[in-house]
């Protein structure tokens, strides 16, 4: 990923990173060890080691990212998480209907408020240049982008998610800010439904192919028994292949969505007279 200044041609300000798997896998083994030893108490800290990591080994004109997050502010975070998901578990086996209409205030009164918080948490301990980054909004902001039009999901069987993930994309870049700069989203609600038309596509192929797969199996059903045990090695070694294909597609499908996502959504941020540029290709997601 690059930023690239508008105000002067073709100048291209690449990020870098000089973290290496050895360096990595010395903090990861640790963390993971003292993880089982603590039953999961250390994982906040083990968070925070991980973060400080990655920022301190990600540079932008020679200089890295920080993370300055207090620990302790993160496990507190996650017990209070955890207390709510008791409640709701012990609620909905209790009292089912009650659970329900919890989850749908939780949705749209609860989870805003937790996203508005948690990205506003990330924000303002990554530090650049001792300068950090900020995620300024408001409640009714975060209600309005995030709790109420996630329930248009299921009203609309899936139809309306593109115009969903616009919303909380335009809402989570548009509230964040370096300093006193703040970023700003360009991106359109076509451009999102372009990206899911696309996987969509896929799927739709896909469909035909089980359909016309499925057409063979019943043809070979139709044949006497003797037959159909002369087709059986066969009819097994293309079962396993074509169960090997729809996961290969379904991995296609996962990587180019998330690449397309994450490129229109960075290619189309721009901040303090520039953008970001981001070109990674479906190819590259896939191996990751």
């Amino acid at each position: 990923m690059d930023i690239v200044q508008e105000d002067q041609q073709d100048h291209e300000i690449p990020f870098r990173f000089t973290g290496n798997a050895r360096e990595y896998f010395g903090i990861w083994i640790v963390n993971v060890c003292l993880m089982l030893v603590t039953l999961g108490i250390y994982a906040p800290w083990a968070k925070v080691r991980k973060k400080r990591y990655f920022y301190g080994n990600t540079l932008l004109e020679g200089s890295p990212f920080d993370y300055v997050a207090n620990p302790l502010a993160i496990l507190k975070g996650r017990v209070i998480a955890v207390v709510l998901f008791m409640g709701y578990s012990i609620t909905s086996k209790i009292y089912p209907l009650a659970a329900t209409i919890m989850l749908a205030l939780g949705v749209i009164g609860i989870l805003p408020w937790i996203v508005m918080r948690s990205f506003a948490f990330r924000a303002r301990n990554t530090v650049w240049r001792n300068i950090r980054f900020d995620f300024r909004t408001s409640y009714g902001e975060a209600v309005k982008h995030i709790g109420a039009p996630t329930l248009l999901v299921p009203i609309t069987l899936g139809l309306a998610y593109p115009y969903v993930m616009y919303l909380q994309k335009k809402f989570v870049v548009g509230n964040s800010a370096y300093g006193k700069s703040k970023f700003e989203f360009k991106g359109t609600t076509g451009g999102f439904y372009g990206v899911y038309l696309g996987a969509a596509k896929i799927v739709l192929a896909m469909i035909v192919v089980q359909g016309l797969f499925y057409a063979l199996l019943l043809s070979v059903d139709a044949f006497s028994v003797k037959a159909a045990s002369a087709f059986k090695p066969l009819l097994a070694m293309t079962i396993e292949l074509f169960i090997a294909i729809m996961i290969a597609v379904g991995i296609f499908i996962y990587a180019y969505l998330n690449t397309a996502i994450i490129n229109y959504t960075l290619n189309h941020t721009a901040i303090g007279g520039g953008h970001l540029k981001s070109i990674p290709k479906t190819g590259q997601m896939i191996k990751l």
